[in-house]
């Protein structure tokens, strides 16, 4: 309650957070003129506000476990839709999105945020999700990033390894250390990188070699991968539900500040909305 309540401004705790959610969510005010109209501050005061709140929710993000624990996760899933399919692993959904970015003037940054795959200048952050729903992002990365060197870079790789070997599971009177199984789309070269964090597993649909076509037991694969990742691309949408974050990085926008916009948004939306599995 006391970082909540903490004010840096003439305004009460309780009007600060509200404009700062305002100002997040993005729907009545879209700009910070919009903020200092409304207000009546100035818009530094409103800037200084709007990033000591994220930076405490960021704290907040941080201070939790990325992951829900092999038990929670157990637990708290739906038994009806997952039945036994996962029931000795530890499943988590990958995939990458991207965030707009307007167009550089810098020429370095211009040709790190351009993304072909997406036709525009963008940043591009990974989103996963467990089978209980819980939801989170790692970092954004400029544009031009691989979905497979992101994969292979980013961290996310060494901090799910950390979280296993320190979340040791009871099988059978012993104790074991049940490694993560990534659940990934085609887009992704990502069997070396797993193994080579703690044994860690990929499941991705079936690549088929030219003029192959797939067997009865490839396509029921690949379809049953398809299908329970389609839960990923709901949390895809709850990650850039916020105005702020969908509209992407606009000039004069604070990259830190963006950044922990994008990984607080996500963690506080496991307690805003229902599961998306």
């Amino acid at each position: 309650m006391e970082k909540i309540s903490y004010r840096s401004s003439s305004m009460t705790w309780f009007e600060e957070w509200f404009m700062h959610f305002e100002y997040q969510w993005g729907r009545s005010m879209t700009r910070i003129e919009d903020v200092t109209a409304i207000y009546g501050i100035h818009p530094r005061d409103a800037n200084a506000i709007i990033t000591q709140k994220y930076l405490t929710e960021f704290i907040a993000r941080v201070s939790w476990p990325m992951y829900a624990s092999f038990k929670e996760d157990m637990i708290l899933r739906d038994t009806l839709k997952w039945g036994d399919k996962y029931t000795d692993e530890r499943p988590v959904m990958w995939d990458m999105t991207n965030l707009p970015a307007y167009a550089f003037s810098d020429a370095d940054f211009q040709r790190l945020t351009y993304s072909e795959y997406y036709g525009m200048n963008c940043f591009k952050g990974g989103v996963f999700v467990q089978l209980c729903g819980w939801m989170g992002t790692a970092d954004l990365w400029p544009g031009r990033v691989t979905d497979s060197d992101y994969n292979r870079r980013e961290g996310y790789l060494d901090r799910q390894h950390e979280f296993q070997n320190n979340d040791i599971v009871k099988r059978n009177e012993e104790e074991v250390v049940v490694p993560f199984m990534n659940i990934y789309d085609k887009g992704y070269h990502a069997h070396m990188a797993a193994w080579t964090h703690g044994r860690q597993k990929v499941l991705q649909p079936v690549w088929a070699k030219n003029g192959e076509r797939f067997t009865r037991e490839e396509t029921i694969k690949s379809a049953s991968v398809a299908s329970d990742r389609g839960g990923n691309e709901r949390a895809v949408n709850v990650s850039k539900r916020a105005g702020y974050i969908s509209r992407g990085f606009q000039p004069n926008m604070c990259p830190e500040r963006f950044n922990r916009a994008w990984l607080s948004w996500s963690f506080k939306s496991n307690f805003m909305f229902q599961p998306v599995l």
